[in-house]
């Protein structure tokens, strides 16, 4: 077959698919909803994973998290709000264990906490926000701006003072727009005075709508008593190591550390749990790439019903021009003329389809950018190649049936056909 038999066949399919244009679009039409659903859905699910992995690096992929976890309630398994019996968790004494470097290497920086679950009243009004004891370091570390006021320093931990730096959600839940600031609130029998506010909280770790106090007064008025060994308890710590530290390695260490501390063999049970941030990100990576592989499976599900439709109205196609075909195998044509002339049509509308569905894929993660400023949706080059191959395929793969059924046609019959 000649080059010019060829470009004579792709004329001939272009020919009748700009013939038909209100066919073609209400054929394509399929093809463009699903190729947008799939695309923009990719994009979304990228943008999700972006912004997820984002908000936990912003803090440095180096942090190693240790976390103790409430075992011993009276036997309920539910830890009453504000009481919590800790055993052999996390407590002060652990502090100078997990911040020497002769333990634990390779640490710039830890900060601990300690979380109370109790109901902040201030006047007639409450809330149920994130209640933490801190280090004085801690803020400042996680990344969290005073917006008013100050901030709990190591001062206040020393004298135990009665303050709080209370979250902007907060704010708007308590005070009315009111200045906070040297107001007393109420946390269970605890009056504090507000010292500071904090501004939008940015850190995956930290919520807006928390409050902050001295982690010696959290323990002694609100911690529920001292742990096993008399101390008083933590939730939980935050180590920072150098940028250039093996983060698994002092993992390792924290947890060889707390085990010998506590007389534990390798294979006992232990209520905390040491963990790598890199790890945790690595996990949510893997889930948010399966979830943007199943949602794109699901809007998949229309490329087909699309596909199925070019099919039928190809079907269609062969039937009403079966004169045609014959016409043309009675001038020479080859049958191989026929079923490329077919199969082009089949792909161009499919094509068509793909790339208005690309376009209107690329403006809907534009528009949701826009409303949704903190997510980055944007259309990688390689859904825009995907949308392109999968139209195609979908294209010929049902293209290629109605396609065969009219190359294989007989010319006599065809001619005789009415």
């Amino acid at each position: 077959m000649t080059i010019s038999r060829y470009l004579e066949t792709l004329f001939i399919a272009y020919g009748q698919i700009l013939s038909n244009k209100v066919r073609t679009f209400l054929t394509a039409i399929g093809i463009t909803i699903g190729v947008a659903a799939v695309v923009v859905l990719l994009s979304v699910g990228q943008g999700v994973e972006r912004f997820v992995i984002g908000e936990f690096e912003e803090l440095g992929s180096n942090i190693v998290l240790l976390f103790s976890i409430p075992t011993n309630d009276g036997g309920s398994g539910i830890p009453e709000p504000g009481r919590q019996n800790f055993g052999a968790e996390l407590s002060q004494g652990d502090v100078d264990l997990l911040t020497d470097s002769r333990v634990i290497s390779n640490v710039d920086d830890v900060a601990y906490s300690l979380t109370i679950t109790e109901t902040v009243v201030y006047n007639d009004k409450d809330a149920e926000p994130t209640i933490e004891g801190i280090s004085a370091n801690y803020m400042d570390l996680m990344q969290l701006e005073v917006s008013s006021g100050r901030s709990i320093d190591q001062n206040d931990i020393d004298r135990r003072e009665r303050v709080a730096v209370i979250g902007a959600e907060v704010v708007d839940d308590l005070f009315d727009g009111e200045n906070p600031i040297g107001e007393s609130i109420r946390i269970g029998n605890l009056n504090l005075r507000v010292v500071g506010v904090m501004g939008e909280s940015t850190s995956v770790f930290v919520e807006s709508d928390a409050v902050f106090m001295p982690v010696s007064t959290a323990q002694i008025r609100l911690g529920g008593g001292r742990t096993e060994d008399g101390d008083y308890p933590l939730s939980r710590f935050f180590f920072f190591a150098d940028d250039n530290a093996d983060v698994d390695v002092i993992v390792d260490e924290i947890d060889t550390a707390l085990r010998a501390d506590r007389d534990l063999e390798p294979s006992d049970d232990v209520n905390y749990l040491v963990f790598a941030q890199s790890s945790f990100t690595d996990t949510l990576t893997v889930i948010t790439g399966t979830l943007t592989i199943f949602l794109g499976f699901i809007a998949g599900i229309s490329l087909v019903v699309g596909g199925i439709g070019i099919m039928n109205i190809m079907m269609v196609t062969v039937t009403e021009r079966t004169r045609e075909i014959g016409l043309r195998k009675a001038l020479g044509a080859q049958k191989i003329d026929i079923l490329l002339q077919f199969m082009v049509e089949a792909i161009g509308i499919a094509l068509l389809g793909g790339l208005v569905g690309t376009a209107i894929a690329i403006f809907t993660s534009e528009l949701i950018t826009l409303f949704v400023p903190d997510f980055d949706i944007s259309v990688q080059m390689s859904s825009i190649l995907l949308a392109v191959l999968v139209s195609t395929f979908v294209g010929g793969f049902f293209g290629v049936f109605p396609a065969n059924r009219a190359a294989s046609m007989s010319p006599i019959d065809a001619l005789r056909y009415e």
